[in-house]
């Protein structure tokens, strides 16, 4: 299958197209569709094709706002892959896999907060995989407190507070393939089937600062300047652009328009990580091009999970790493 791939799969829609044709209908849509009618989602990818580079000629050690390293860890493109749940549906390993393909990326994962699998199955398989932590408040604080705990136990490098979905959406596109990816797929993590989410509050991040014993954390879900410059007030190390890939709030506005905006008002020197509607290598550009540091995936690294696990994980870092560099040079930036 890796000569295939090699072979093969020469473009992120190849895989995409791939990806679909081997897995059942109900997953993909599951997988595909956002909040309510799935505006939001559209929103990211529509907005981001919008955004247009002048390129510029001779000009190619510019400098911008990629970051070559994050938490003094080096980067070969400023592109980590971003938090997804259940994701055993789609590969028996399902979370594993995935750090594992991160780990042969070089880059960062982060693990969500509804894992199938629990971490320390996650980390036996990727061993060196460096991990961030996605923490929602469910059930009550001592809960939180022992999935940190459980976290640290496997040394992650940091930890993600995500803010933007204090309750779950309605999901009105999927209603009629009555699916729910709970029941599918295995599970070793069984801290998480019992959840009630509880509202946080602005001084949960200093709670949290002493509870995670001197990581990093960042905030996720920011798409608001003056959030973004509180969150960094409250002690964040970095802020997470995103509108939850569309799946949360259905009358969003997309991550792209917001970037800039944030930027502008943090600084050009806070840690910004942005997702929403990545698809591409130029669409890697645009987001740095407007303020983020890194950036983040997700759908598109599932569809190389499906294909082949880790080595498909692999396969799609490595063809946005292809792109964007091209893109880069292309611009001059």
């Amino acid at each position: 299958m890796k000569k295939y791939l090699d072979k093969k799969i020469k473009s992120l829609p190849q895989l995409k197209s791939l990806a679909k044709k081997n897995i059942f209908k109900k997953a993909w849509n599951w997988l595909e569709n956002g909040a309510e009618w799935g505006n939001t989602t559209l929103l990211n990818l529509e907005n981001l094709k919008k955004v247009k580079i002048v390129p510029r000629i001779f000009n190619y050690n510019s400098k911008s706002f990629a970051a070559s390293s994050l938490f003094n860890t080096k980067l070969s493109t400023p592109l980590v892959v971003a938090p997804m749940g259940h994701l055993t549906q789609f590969h028996k390993d399902g979370e594993a896999e995935l750090a594992l393909g991160a780990q042969k990326s070089s880059t960062f994962i982060t693990i969500s907060a509804l894992s199938r699998l629990n971490l320390q199955e996650i980390r036996n398989k990727a061993k060196s995989a460096k991990i961030l932590y996605q923490i929602y408040f469910y059930n009550n604080k001592k809960w939180v407190e022992s999935e940190i705990n459980r976290a640290l136990d496997i040394n992650v490098s940091g930890f993600v507070f995500t803010v933007d979905s204090p309750v779950a959406s309605k999901k009105y596109l999927t209603l009629s393939d009555n699916y729910d990816a709970r029941k599918f797929g295995r599970r070793s993590n069984f801290n998480n089937i019992k959840k009630t989410p509880f509202l946080p509050y602005w001084d949960d991040i200093k709670w949290l600062k002493k509870k995670i014993k001197n990581k990093p954390l960042i905030i996720k879900g920011i798409m608001d300047p003056n959030d973004a410059l509180k969150a960094f007030k409250f002690g964040a190390d970095g802020v997470w652009v995103s509108n939850h890939g569309g799946r949360s709030f259905e009358s969003n506005v997309s991550s792209i328009e917001m970037l800039p905006k944030i930027r502008k008002k943090v600084g050009k020197k806070k840690l910004i990580i942005f997702d929403g509607g990545i698809r591409s290598g130029s669409d890697i550009l645009k987001a740095i091009y407007l303020g983020a540091n890194i950036v983040s995936a997700g759908r598109p690294f599932i569809y190389g999970l499906i294909v082949n696990g880790s080595e498909g994980v692999k396969k799609t870092f490595d063809l946005f790493k292809e792109e964007y560099l091209i893109s880069k040079k292309l611009s001059g930036y």
